[in-house]
């Protein structure tokens, strides 16, 4: 027996030197250059391209037999003649070889490619160069552009099996990416992959470098990965653990200075059967920029679905975005802007975008909510936002005008109008925003609310404040931009403010004090904003309870009445101003002219009507107040009463620099007119000094007003 097993193992041996002195003198006997015509042609039936070797074929046994294969291109069809599909300076492949006789698996020793040069076209016709061919026939004809079609997975042969990669490399390569229907050219060059050795279901290292140069855009990128990946032959899966991406882009202008980002992950793992990606704990870092978020993704091939948690580290945007290029606008308060930090939940699916437990701080104040997004064909909004406090007037331009108050209603109103219509149309949203504190240019509100509805060119907004110096505040706005032309309703309600405290605020020239009380329904309809605020009519009701008004120059002008009517003048008190228990009064609108004809004053010792109008587009008015002096208090059983004769004052220029006038002859009764003439007959010798008094006691010409009177 152990004759026999000699004699055997010794027949093995004589086997196995022969075998490798038969592999030894392969290189001698077989010229590889002698199967170019064959691969020739085997390329060119599977791809419909010429091919040509520029180099020889050689073929190697030791440590592992190979193939390497020089200066070898790929021509493109003749609709695309200027350039090769396809180049690559140098291949070679090396497959071990005892396994693949002995075991029929093929471990491959090594792959390295260099000097690849693949060109990628469109045509301004939607023709492509990568589509290819199946047969001769159709080699020298262009495919027009399209998805290609799904094909089933190649059968594996039973007795032929990949087991395992020593390694693969490519080296100095590039691709050109040359869309001509969209004018756009992509250069991806200096690819360098590098591959560890592989074997299913361990870790391999791999390395790779690129740039990317975009001419339109003057920019250039740098792109470098490392990661230890694995792959997974069943079920059929990757992992990447330790990932690190490094992204440099610098642009043409600027040479030398490159921006950097980087991100980095623990493990990233993705299942192709499940259809699922997860990502822990990614941190990305860039010019400042810290996020740290992890994700996880499933039916991706189906309907995807994405889901993620995002934190923002605390960053300065005045510093951060201008190092991505990025101007920062000048505020009036010159630390705003300088404290921004956010987290959220994130969840995007097929027509699905939604953010979850948002919680957003810029600089003192706190945003929080959450808003989702349906259909981004059409898109659906819904949010639902509460902030704390935030002072609008910070992030103001340096140039804006300070103390400029326009109501809630027409500041929402105007902002709606300047939207293109077509705009409003599409837009399909539903919100409310509540926020604790409202601060702009010192004019303070607490407990805002707003809603909002917008669906088919049809938009709504109901607002309210519900502390507001003293009183609330409530409006609404209703949109419409269905037809034509922009239809706008808006409506406003005050409930006792405290009028002097927004005067004051707004730099007013009007000093009045007192509890406001008002309303107004407007409407406008017009092409753009312009149209429609010319074309405002409606009306207004205010009431002011409780306050005064320190108008000297009014007072001054009912005094100059009141001694004509040789009453006593006003109490001392009254050079402060005109304490008043009501001023009311309504209007309407229409063409820019407010006229208003039930003005009312009730004062201690006096009553004013009054009737005018006031151009709201120049500011300039035109009223007549009416005072009628109280002769008498009101008792338990008896009314006021008052003197016969009234004080008309004629009020011009603008309610912020208003002119009194007093009106003379309205002063002229037949009592009054009998003391005059009496008066003139015993000073007509003196008349001319008359008039000089008159007009310089009473007012300017009082005097010429005499002339005409007698």
């Amino acid at each position: 027996m152990r004759k026999t097993q000699k004699v055997f193992a010794v027949i093995l041996g004589i086997l196995a030197l022969l075998l490798v002195f038969a592999i030894a003198i392969l290189p001698f006997v077989v010229d590889p250059n002698q199967f170019k015509p064959l691969i020739t042609e085997a390329i060119r039936e599977k791809t419909g391209r010429e091919v040509e070797f520029a180099g020889d074929l050689q073929l190697s046994v030791f440590p592992s037999t190979g193939l390497l294969i020089e200066r070898i291109r790929i021509k493109n069809v003749r609709v695309f003649p200027e350039t090769d599909f396809l180049s690559i300076e140098q291949s070679e492949v090396r497959v071990k070889l005892l396994p693949l006789l002995l075991q029929k698996r093929i471990e491959i020793d090594r792959i390295d490619l260099q000097g690849l040069r693949l060109h990628l076209i469109r045509t301004e016709a939607g023709l492509n160069n990568w589509s290819f061919e199946r047969s001769k026939s159709s080699a020298n004809a262009a495919v027009p552009s399209a998805p290609p079609a799904a094909t089933a997975p190649p059968q594996e042969d039973a007795g032929l099996q990949l087991f395992a990669i020593g390694g693969a490399s490519l080296k100095d390569s590039e691709i050109v990416w040359d869309d001509r229907q969209a004018g756009r050219c992509l250069e991806i060059d200096g690819i360098n992959l590098d591959v560890g050795a592989f074997k299913w279901d361990q870790f391999t290292e791999v390395a790779l470098k690129f740039s990317i140069l975009e001419p339109e855009s003057g920019y250039q990128d740098r792109i470098a990965l490392h990661s230890r990946a694995m792959l997974k032959q069943n079920p059929v899966a990757a992992n990447l653990a330790g990932a690190e991406l490094i992204l440099t882009r610098e642009a043409k202008t600027q040479p030398g200075k490159a921006l950097a980002a980087k991100l980095t992950a623990p493990e990233i793992i993705f299942e192709k059967d499940a259809q699922k990606l997860q990502a822990s704990n990614l941190h990305f870092e860039s010019a400042g920029v810290l996020i740290e978020s992890s994700l996880s993704g499933a039916n991706l091939w189906s309907d995807p679905d994405i889901q993620a948690g995002i934190e923002v580290a605390e960053l300065n945007p005045r510093e951060v975005l201008p190092r991505f290029g990025i101007a920062v606008p000048k505020f009036q308060d010159a630390l705003a802007f300088t404290r921004l930090q956010a987290d959220f939940n994130l969840r995007a699916a097929k027509d699905t975008l939604a953010i979850g437990a948002f919680r957003c701080r810029l600089d003192d104040t706190l945003l929080q909510g959450e808003a989702h997004l349906e259909d981004w064909k059409a898109p659906s909004i819904r949010f639902n936002l509460t902030g704390d406090a935030v002072d609008v007037g910070r992030y103001l331009p340096p140039s804006e005008k300070k103390n400029k108050l326009v109501s809630p209603s027409a500041a929402i109103a105007a902002a709606l109008a300047k939207l293109p219509a077509e705009r409003m149309r599409k837009l399909d949203a539903q919100g409310e925003l509540h926020l604790r504190h409202l601060k702009v240019n010192g004019i303070a509100a607490d407990d805002l609310h707003l809603q909002l509805g917008a669906r088919e060119g049809v938009i709504q907004t109901r607002q309210g404040i519900g502390r507001f110096y003293g009183g609330r505040y409530s409006g609404g706005v209703d949109l419409n931009a269905k037809g034509g032309d922009t239809a706008v309703a808006l409506t406003e309600k005050i409930d006792r403010v405290d009028i002097e405290a927004i005067l004051k605020l707004i730099g007013s020239k009007i000093g009045m004090s007192g509890a406001l009380t008002g309303s107004a329904t407007l409407q406008g309809q017009g092409r753009d904003l312009k149209q429609i605020r010319h074309g405002l009519n409606g009306k207004l009701a205010f009431g002011v309870k409780d306050g005064a008004i320190r108008d000297v120059k009014f007072l001054k002008v009912i005094n100059q009445g009141i001694g004509l009517l040789n009453q006593a003048p006003l109490p001392a008190g009254y050079g402060d101003g005109l304490k008043f228990s009501e001023i009311s009064g309504s209007g309407s609108l229409a063409e820019s002219i407010l006229r208003s004809d039930d003005l009312l004053v009730k004062a201690p010792l006096f009553r004013i009507t009054g009737s005018g109008f006031t151009n709201v587009d120049t500011g300039l008015a035109d009223y007549r107040f009416v005072t009628h002096l109280v002769k008498a208090q009101a008792t338990d059983t008896e009314p006021e009463k008052f003197h016969s004769t009234p004080i008309v004052v004629d009020m011009s220029g603008t309610l912020e620099d208003p002119r009194y006038r007093l009106d003379m002859k309205a002063l002229l009764t037949e009592k009054n007119k009998a003391k005059i003439e009496k008066f003139l007959d015993k000073n007509t010798d003196k008349i001319d000094k008359l008039k000089d008094k008159l007009d310089k006691k009473l007012g300017p010409g009082v005097g010429d007003l005499l002339d005409r009177l007698f």
